[in-house]
């Protein structure tokens, strides 16, 4: 979902910014943790990270005339 600017307040924005953070930094150590036990699965990293984004790129005709696109969040995962 894409919010314009200024359309939350402040503190929201740095609830979540933090909320954020701390998820991002979680996942760059389990992201170091695993390339540093298994050196082969960056392969596999990789092709999940160009997956999500080729996904994410599809534009889907929604109910209201715009457009939607799917996340390869979940199924990147698996």
């Amino acid at each position: 979902m894409h919010i314009m600017e200024g359309y939350l307040p402040l503190t929201w924005c740095i609830i979540w910014f933090v909320i954020s953070f701390i998820v991002v930094a979680f996942g760059l150590y389990q992201i170091k943790k695993i390339v540093d036990e298994t050196p082969e699965s960056k392969a596999l990293l990789a092709v999940s990270g160009a997956f999500m984004f080729v996904l994410s790129s599809l534009k889907l005709p929604s109910v209201t005339g715009s457009c939607s696109h799917p996340c390869g969040n979940g199924l990147g995962a698996a």
